[in-house]
């Protein structure tokens, strides 16, 4: 992760956070969670840890990755994670957040109503299924 930070390669950077994601949503599907707290994120800790010039980089890459659905969803564990971690105080301190975020934003609400739309589909296959189901069992 260093590494990528220095020499500047954000798509070494996505491909080792995308492998830590993997890596640590295999385990973490199987803790118990309640509705109330928000899951945590594999990064919390690695992004606490970072100083300004890293997190303004940072945010950079996750601007770049989130103009692409493939890459969106590390982009998006990684800024939760930023936006959780890191006090609002600080980050407004960081140079040229404000443009990081005004590229940030339509990208999100365009992932979220991707993703929104999805979970819609899924509702009518598993209604469409259960109906299906209760056809044939009489």
């Amino acid at each position: 992760i260093n590494l990528a930070f220095e020499l500047g390669h954000s798509y070494r950077l996505w491909s080792v956070l995308s492998e830590i994601m993997e890596q640590r949503g295999a385990s973490a599907d199987d803790t118990e969670q309640d509705d109330e707290t928000p899951p945590a994120s594999p990064f919390d800790g690695l992004v606490a840890s970072w100083d300004d010039e890293r997190l303004a980089a940072c945010l950079a890459f996750v601007r770049e990755w989130n103009t692409n659905a493939r890459r969106a969803g590390v982009a998006q564990a990684l800024l939760s994670s930023i936006l959780r971690s890191i006090p609002f105080e600080r980050l407004k301190q960081l140079p040229g957040v404000a443009s990081l975020v005004d590229g940030l934003l339509p990208y999100t609400e365009r992932h979220f109503l991707r993703i929104d739309k999805l979970a819609e589909a899924s509702f009518v296959i598993d209604y469409t299924l259960t109906e299906i189901n209760e056809l044939e069992g009489r």
